[in-house]
């Protein structure tokens, strides 16, 4: 499975949730965290 089907996958889930619903985390586990901060750097 590609980065883009886990994108329109997730995509797919989000509007099954419906309106008001918590949408999910975009991570797909491709992003690099900086170890400093331990904040995501970015996809």
């Amino acid at each position: 499975m590609t980065t883009a089907d886990l994108i329109a996958e997730r995509a797919r889930d989000v509007r099954l949730l419906g309106d008001g619903a918590t949408l999910p985390s975009p991570c797909v586990s491709i992003c690099r965290m900086d170890a400093a901060s331990g904040f995501c750097e970015g996809c």
